[in-house]
């Protein structure tokens, strides 16, 4: 009886049911297979109509940048900005990165130089996110 109720029961998923699939990408993937996935939790969580935090965008933001999709990586920030979500300087600095890998200089100094503001606005040392 206990097993059919459990059955019948629609069990709505919460931020944390996507959190750790998007924070801990499967190594063994390419890194675009991991910017892939990420982006797939992240569309799910949209259409679960949940409100990613900035960890998560973070994550994102990062798996697109280790894939040098820059352009994602782009969008990802507006969109996060656009929904009231600060950057942190930890959010920047992977597409920086990217942009340094890219050649492209003078996005890799306007990020750069944003990030380094952020942290000045925050007293020094830049909030912590994933890895």
């Amino acid at each position: 009886a206990m097993i059919h109720g459990m059955t019948e029961a629609i069990v709505r998923p919460d931020v944390s049911c996507f959190t750790p699939l998007i924070l801990y990408p499967d190594e063994a993937l390419s890194a675009r297979e991991q910017a892939s996935n990420a982006e797939h939790w992240l569309e799910a969580m949209r259409i679960a109509r949940l409100r990613p935090p900035r960890e998560v965008y973070d994550a994102v933001i990062k798996a697109q940048a280790r894939a040098r999709a820059w352009e994602g990586a782009e969008r990802l920030l507006k969109e996060m900005e656009s929904k009231q979500i600060r950057p942190t300087a930890l959010t920047l600095l992977p597409l920086a990165e990217c942009y340094a890998k890219s050649d492209s200089l003078r996005n890799l100094e306007a990020t750069f130089l944003r990030a380094v503001r952020l942290t000045s606005a925050r007293g020094g040392a830049p909030e912590r996110s994933p890895e």
